[in-house]
């Protein structure tokens, strides 16, 4: 089953791109622990070369990053 922070990414992510996947999420969430800061985050994301960098996906990672660092 799934945690109720994935299934806010699932959400998040249906949102912002139009798709919703369990692998993409749990990916974005181990990049998120991962990272330093926001900013960090932001470039791990970009650097998968997957997603543009938009406003929603800024807050997005902000919002995440929080979620699970603090």
């Amino acid at each position: 089953m799934a945690s109720l922070i994935e299934t806010w990414v699932n959400d998040k992510l249906h949102d912002i791109l139009g798709i919703s996947d369990k692998f993409i999420s749990q990916f974005l969430l181990g990049l998120a622990k991962k990272a330093t800061d926001h900013d960090d985050f932001v470039n791990k994301i970009r650097e998968t070369g997957t997603v543009d960098i938009d406003t929603n996906m800024l807050n997005f990672a902000h919002e995440l990053w929080n979620k699970v660092n603090i």
